[in-house]
């Protein structure tokens, strides 16, 4: 079961120095929202980005296009979402 969280946290790679695929930027925009990796759905269009993300334990979905993207989020989180109805 995929917890919701309306907290919103950013990562900014010039502000800390490291950027995708590096895996560090994942941990640390976990630490920043006290979650961890395994609590965590990555979604990105690019193969590369995903690789290291689903590594450490994130749930990942790679966007081909919108509706494939819905389709999958909605799957990943076990939810009918709005334009699914």
């Amino acid at each position: 079961h995929v917890r919701s969280r309306r907290q919103r946290q950013m990562c900014i790679r010039d502000r800390v120095g490291i950027r995708k695929p590096n895996p560090e930027i994942y941990l640390m925009a976990c630490r920043a929202m006290s979650i961890e990796p395994t609590e965590t759905l990555f979604i990105d269009d690019l193969g590369i980005n995903l690789k290291p993300a689903k590594a450490l334990g994130m749930t990942t979905i790679k966007v081909l296009n919108e509706a494939q993207a819905l389709h999958d989020l909605s799957a990943a989180l076990d939810l009918v979402l709005p334009s699914q109805a």
